[in-house]
């Protein structure tokens, strides 16, 4: 509880472990050097989300996505098995923060991404997030280019639109995304189109992760009760729709519009054009694949 009165969140937990026992002019020279840009990196909506960046920050580097109410803990133990000085972890935080900032905002350094970005935050699911993250540093990096980027969000898009219109649940896969950055790096010395190797890792997916089939999709298109579909898919569904892959968008502000499903329904044939068909991912990783 903070001198107001106010629970701490996660965050303030961990900005007090990581400053408090430095000396004071210290603490506020490191606060405004590094925190505080860490807060501004994170702003939605006029709101920090430091607790939820370094959620997602740990999962990727644990491989493991930890309770939000345990983040502190979490990060305070990994901080002091990885010896880490102060300033080493707060230089850390703030590049990744610096990738969140692109992410959430969709201003990468290319356009093609940023369409990617926009897409995929229209789609809120932010259980890919873990994946991003390591992904725009592996990218600022120089080890793929923003054409690959682009591909690879790509894919991510249409596995995450998939399973959403064939009714899977996209919660589940925490675990995927925890992990799947850490498994690419894996079979980079056996191929050296990256973007082939995530398609090989999201197809060979089984089970309650498994990539959707173009039957199972077409199919579940046909079916689906869109009245009761989330909002947010409908506003993406709208957009796919009025732009597929134009870099140049026609804004529609779909939130202040009434939907209705008579409007799309003779379109839907397109949206199913609009999409990567999983051949299509399987004939690019073919060589790949066919490796193992």
């Amino acid at each position: 509880m903070n001198s107001t009165g106010v629970d701490l969140n996660e965050a303030d937990k961990i900005r007090n472990f990581v400053l408090m026992n430095l000396p004071a002019d210290q603490q506020e020279e490191f606060y405004n050097k590094y925190w505080h840009p860490i807060e501004l990196d994170t702003e939605d909506d006029k709101e920090y989300h430091v607790s939820e960046f370094i959620r997602n920050y740990l999962t990727f580097k644990l491989k493991k996505a930890p309770a939000m109410g345990k983040v502190y803990q979490v990060c305070k133990r990994f901080i002091e098995q990885k010896k880490m000085t102060t300033e080493s972890v707060l230089q850390d935080l703030l590049k990744y923060a610096g990738y969140e900032k692109q992410i959430r905002k969709s201003q990468s350094p290319s356009d093609k991404v940023n369409v990617l970005l926009k897409r995929l935050s229209v789609l809120a699911v932010n259980v890919t997030r873990p994946f991003i993250l390591p992904l725009f540093d592996y990218w600022q990096d120089g080890k793929v280019n923003a054409d690959e980027v682009a591909a690879v969000l790509g894919s991510i898009e249409s596995y995450i639109f998939r399973r959403l219109i064939c009714g899977m649940q996209n919660n589940s896969l925490n675990k995927l995304f925890a992990t799947l950055f850490s498994d690419s790096l894996k079979y980079v010395d056996q191929s050296d189109n990256y973007v082939d190797i995530i398609n090989y890792l999201l197809l060979s997916k089984t089970e309650v992760s498994h990539f959707p089939t173009d039957d199972e999709f077409a199919e579940s298109i046909e079916t689906r009760d869109a009245y009761n579909m989330r909002q947010q898919t409908k506003y993406y569904i709208f957009d796919r729709l009025e732009n597929q892959d134009s870099l140049v968008l026609i804004s529609q502000d779909f939130t202040t519009q009434a939907i209705r499903l008579t409007d799309f329904l003779p379109a839907v044939f397109l949206l199913c054009m609009t999409f990567q068909k999983c051949e299509d991912l399987c004939f690019s990783s073919g060589t790949f694949i066919n490796s193992f």
